[in-house]
Parts: structure tokens; sequence; C-alpha cells
């Protein structure tokens, strides 16, 4: 008998309830709630919401824990490129799950994915293990003195939590994110309106595979991909 999508979830990850909101949240606990807001928002019809509606909504309330730790992070779009990634090699897994699932081989494998998806999904800026004298970031991007023992700490025994929200750090933080996203937004027309431009001096049928390619490329130019 084929099982549901959550059944099987439930049987590749061990997982929580809710999204945390005092420590910042691992790869579990975004496909927890990846798989609950999936159900959450299917039609009555029984059509289910494409990945990357789903991928919005959750990432933008990470991005919100995230904030309230004072932690600058990557831009949104980053953020659910990350999940993306992440999410293709769960359906990797779950693909061969039923007809491989009693090997060693697949036990091992999925054994290292479960220890994988324990770990922080990481959307900050700064990637540097040592913050403080090796950290070659800008400064914008550098992770403020007082959060990167709590950021070390999620990133590997995650005993620590989330204290109190610093107003002015978190101000700070939403004004830089927010001219990011200007600035991706200004860089995507800028290049959509030259490939509008230039479609003008071709005939039309190019005009339009000319400007299709533009647009393309600059929704592909803001979704830079991270590794997991």
């Amino acid at each position: 008998m084929l099982l549901p999508f959550s059944t099987l979830y439930f049987t590749v990850i061990i997982i929580l309830l809710y999204l945390p909101t005092n420590t910042l949240p691992t790869y579990t606990d975004l496909m927890k709630n990846y798989i609950q807001l999936r159900q959450d928002l299917k039609t009555d019809n029984g059509k289910y919401p494409s990945f990357l509606d789903i991928s919005h909504k959750l990432c933008y309330e990470v991005e919100e824990i995230w904030k309230t730790a004072s932690l600058p992070t990557v831009t949104h779009a980053q953020a659910t490129e990350k999940l993306r990634s992440f999410n293709n090699k769960y359906n990797t897994i779950l693909k061969i799950y039923k007809g491989k699932k009693d090997q060693p081989n697949y036990q091992r494998r999925l054994s290292d994915f479960r220890n994988k998806a324990n770990i922080l999904f990481d959307l900050s800026k700064c990637k540097c293990s040592d913050m403080v004298s090796r950290c070659k970031c800008a400064k914008e991007h550098k992770v403020p003195a007082k959060e990167r023992e709590f950021l070390q700490d999620q990133r590997g025994p995650r005993k620590m939590v989330i204290g109190g929200i610093d107003q002015e750090e978190t101000s700070k933080l939403k004004r830089i994110a927010e001219r990011e996203e200007a600035n991706l937004k200004r860089m995507k027309k800028q290049k959509t309106d030259e490939s509008t431009s230039q479609g003008y001096s071709a005939k039309s049928a190019e005009d339009n595979t000319d400007s299709d390619i533009d647009i393309d490329c600059a929704i592909v130019d803001e979704y830079i991909p991270e590794s997991v």
C-alpha cells in the first residue's frame, strides 16, 4: 500500500510541532512546517500549492526569527533557494524509501540525512568560523559582537536561547535588508528595461525571444543558490 506523503515524512525525519521562536530553526523544523503548510493551503478541490508559494511564506517566518536574534541574513531569494535545495534532497530520499528502506546502505544514507536535517538552517550573511579576527565580510554583514556566541552555539550544541529583542539592532538590520531587496528589484528592472530596449531594434518574433531570455536571466540572478 502506498503511504501518504505526510506519513512517509514522519518516517524519514523526527519532527517538532511548530517553528521554534526562542532558537534558530533547523532544516527539520522547516521541513515539518513545509508539510503542514502544504496541507493547510490545499484547496477545496484537492490541489496543493506550489513549492514557491509555501517557501515564500515559510522563509519570511524564519527571517523574522533571525531578526529577533539581531542577526543579519541572506536575501529572501537566497533563503527560498536554500530550502528548495534541501527539499530536492529530501524528495530524492523519499522516492526510493518503500523499495530500499530495509537495505543497510539505504539505512546508513537515511541516518546521515537525519543528522544533516538537525543542523541549523543557516541564513547568516557571515559564514566565517572566526567572526572576530579573520572575518572578511562587509561591515553590514558582520555578526554583532554580542550575538557571536549565540550564533556559534546554534551552529553547534544549540543550548542557548534568544533573549529580549534589541530594538536598535533589529531596526538597523531591517533597514539593511530593505536596501538590499530594493537593489535587487532595481537590478531586475534595469535588466528588463535593457532587454525591452534591445528588442525594438530587431524583428518582432526575435524581440519576444530575446526579451524573455533577459528577463529569465534577471530572475536567475536574483535567486542565487547556496549549498546546504
